[in-house]
């Protein structure tokens, strides 16, 4: 979440997408499983 606040939306959406597939490259990157 950098810089896309008007997207905050989409992205939650998206995320909450790729944790229901227990994918999420961004998670992992950080560390935060």
């Amino acid at each position: 979440m950098s810089g896309s606040t008007k997207n905050t939306g989409e992205n939650a959406t998206l995320e909450k997408a790729l944790s229901r597939l227990n994918f999420k490259p961004r998670r992992l990157e950080s560390g935060h499983v």
